[in-house]
C-alpha cells in the first residue's frame, strides 16, 4: 500500500461497475415517426412559445404527423411527440410553396416572435404575410407592409444583427429579373435588391445592385454574423458575382451596417447556376472562423471544394470535395465527443448526405440518411440542420437512417449526456447519485486511479485527504 495515502477499505461490491461506460451518440427517430410527407423538411428551430419549448419544422411538405393542417410549417412537441399547426397554418397559393428559414426576433413593440420565411401566400390568412410572417405563440402577425404591388418575393435566408432583422433572397414576378440597378422591387416601400432589413417598424434596402451575369436570378442564400477581429459584421453568401459594384464580392460579401466589402477577394463557382447555400461560425480549436458551403467553388487559397474556412484574414479548403451535389446546410455541434462541424446536402457519394468533419477529414455520420426520398422518385437529401442543447436535428427528404431505422424527413443525432464527475459508477437511473458513487470513488482512490485526483493537484502525492473533501463537496452540489 502506498504510505502516502490513508488506508481505505475496499468496499466496492463485485457486481458494481467501477466507472462510467463510454457513451456512443446515436440516432433518435421519434420526430420522424410519422414525421412529414408530401415533400421535404428544411429549417428546424427550437423555440419557446406559449405552450413551452417546441421544435418548429418548415419545408415543402404537405403534411406532418399525418395531418394536412400542418403543411409547410408545424410544431413538434419533444415531450409528447405530438404535431400541431400554427393557427390556421400556411397557405401556399403556389404549386411550389416552401419554407426556408425560421429565426427568433424581438421587434420594438413587444416580446420575441418566431419569424417564418420562404415562398408562400399567407400565414393564418393574415393580409400582408406573403413569404414573411411572425408567429407570437398564438397568432400570426404581418411585418409592416412587405411586398407591395403585384410582386411576390422568395426569402431564402435571415439573420438578426444590431437590433435589425436581415432578410436575403430573390424576387419572382413578371418584371425583368434581376431588376435594373437602383430600382429593385418594393418590400415595405423600400427598393428590394436581394438584401433588406427591418427594425420592427420600418424596412430598409441594404443593397442597390446584386447581379449574376450568368443568366440566372441572383439570390442571397445564407447569412451569418461573424467577428473577423475588426468587429462584428453581417456576412451574406449566395448566387451572385457582385454586390453594389464592389470588387471581390463574388459569392460572399461583408456588411458593416453602411457599406459592403470583399471577403478575401471573394470566391468563384464552378457553375453560374449555383452558389453557396450555408454559412456558420465554428471554432475548431484555433479560434472562431466563418465556414461557407455549397456547390463546388474556388478562390485565393481555396482549391475546388464544397466547404471553405475564412479565419478573418485568409481562405482555406476544408476537407476537399464532398460530392457532385450541393452542401445545403452547416452546423456546429458537440455530441459529447467534442465540438465538430457538420454538413448536409445532396449527391454526397460515400457520405449518405450527412457528414462530420473530424481530425482533418470528413466522415459519414451514423450511416447517413438513406431509403426512398419524399416523394418517391427523387434521391434522398438533407436540406436543414438544427441544433438544440442535446440533439442535432437533420431535416430533408429521406425515409431511413443507416438503411435500418425508419424516419420520414426528420431525425436527431442524440448527444451523450454531459459528464458528471461525481457519478463515478456511471449509473443512469434515478437518482443518479447514490452511495455507490462513494464506494466507487474509494475503490479508485485505493488503486491510485487518476480519477480520484478530484482537486486536480499536481504536487506529490497527487492523491490526498483533500480529494475526499473535494468529492464530498461536488457530490453535495449534484449533477447540473
Amino acid at each position: 500500500m502506498n504510505p502516502a495515502r490513508p488506508a481505505v477499505a475496499l468496499l466496492l461490491g463485485a457486481g458494481l461497475p467501477l466507472s462510467a461506460q463510454p457513451c456512443t451518440p446515436q440516432w433518435d427517430v421519434a420526430a420522424g415517426n410519422p414525421g412529414i410527407s408530401g415533400g421535404y423538411a428544411a429549417p428546424v428551430r427550437l423555440w419557446n412559445d406559449a405552450s413551452g419549448p417546441g421544435l418548429f419544422v418548415g419545408g415543402s411538405f404537405t403534411a406532418a404527423g399525418g395531418s394536412a393542417a400542418n403543411r409547410y410549417l408545424a410544431r413538434w412537441d419533444p415531450v409528447t411527440s405530438a404535431w400541431s399547426s400554427l393557427g390556421s397554418g400556411i397557405s401556399g397559393g403556389f404549386t411550389n410553396a416552401f419554407m426556408t428559414a425560421l429565426v427568433p426576433f424581438t421587434p420594438g413593440r413587444g416580446p420575441e416572435r418566431l419569424v417564418a420565411a420562404g415562398f408562400f401566400d399567407t400565414a393564418g390568412g393574415v393580409p400582408g404575410t406573403a413569404s414573411l410572417a411572425m408567429w407570437n405563440g398564438t397568432t400570426w402577425e404581418a411585418m409592416g407592409t412587405t411586398w407591395t404591388g403585384t410582386t411576390r418575393g422568395s426569402i431564402w435566408s435571415m439573420a438578426v444583427w444590431n437590433g435589425r432583422l436581415y432578410v436575403g433572397g430573390s424576387v419572382v414576378n413578371s418584371q425583368p429579373s434581376p431588376a435594373p440597378p437602383g430600382t429593385g422591387y418594393p418590400i415595405g416601400g423600400a427598393a428590394w435588391q436581394g438584401v433588406a432589413s427591418w427594425d420592427g417598424q420600418n424596412w430598409r434596402s441594404d443593397a442597390s445592385s446584386v447581379i449574376n451575369p450568368g443568366g440566372t436570378t441572383p439570390v442571397v442564400n445564407a447569412m451569418a454574423v461573424f467577428n473577423d477581429g475588426s468587429g462584428e459584421a453581417l456576412y451574406i453568401a449566395g448566387r451572385f458575382t457582385s454586390i453594389d459594384g464592389v470588387p471581390g464580392t463574388s459569392l460572399i460579401a461583408r456588411w458593416n451596417g453602411s457599406s459592403w466589402s470583399s471577403v478575401g477577394g471573394g470566391l468563384t463557382s464552378t457553375s453560374p447556376l449555383f452558389g453557396p447555400e450555408a454559412l456558420v461560425v465554428f471554432n475548431d480549436g484555433t479560434g472562431d472562423a466563418l465556414y461557407i458551403a455549397g456547390y463546388t467553388f474556388f478562390g485565393a487559397g481555396v482549391s475546388t471544394t464544397n466547404v471553405a474556412k475564412w479565419n478573418g484574414s485568409s481562405w482555406s479548403s476544408v476537407g476537399g470535395v464532398l460530392g457532385t451535389g450541393r452542401i445545403t446546410s452547416l452546423a456546429a455541434f458537440d455530441d459529447g465527443q467534442g465540438a465538430r462541424l457538420y454538413a448536409g446536402g445532396t449527391a454526397m457519394p460515400g457520405f449518405n448526405y450527412i457528414a462530420r468533419y473530424n481530425a482533418g477529414s470528413w466522415q459519414i455520420l451514423g450511416g447517413g440518411v438513406t431509403g426512398a426520398a419524399i416523394p418517391p422518385g427523387n434521391f434522398p437529401s438533407v436540406f436543414g440542420l438544427g441544433v438544440t442543447p442535446d440533439r442535432l436535428y437533420v431535416a430533408g427528404n429521406f425515409t431511413q437512417l443507416d438503411n435500418t431505422l425508419s424516419a420520414n424527413g426528420l431525425a436527431a443525432w442524440k448527444a451523450c449526456p454531459a459528464s458528471c464527475y461525481v457519478n463515478c459508477d456511471g449509473s443512469t437511473g434515478a437518482p443518479v447519485l447514490t452511495a455507490n458513487d462513494f464506494l466507487c470513488f474509494l475503490n479508485k482512490y485505493a488503486n491510485g486511479d487518476p480519477y480520484a485526483n478530484c482537486d486536480a493537484s499536481t504536487g506529490a502525492p497527487a492523491l490526498t485527504a483533500n480529494d475526499f473533501l473535494c468529492f464530498i463537496n461536488k457530490f453535495a452540489s449534484g449533477c447540473s
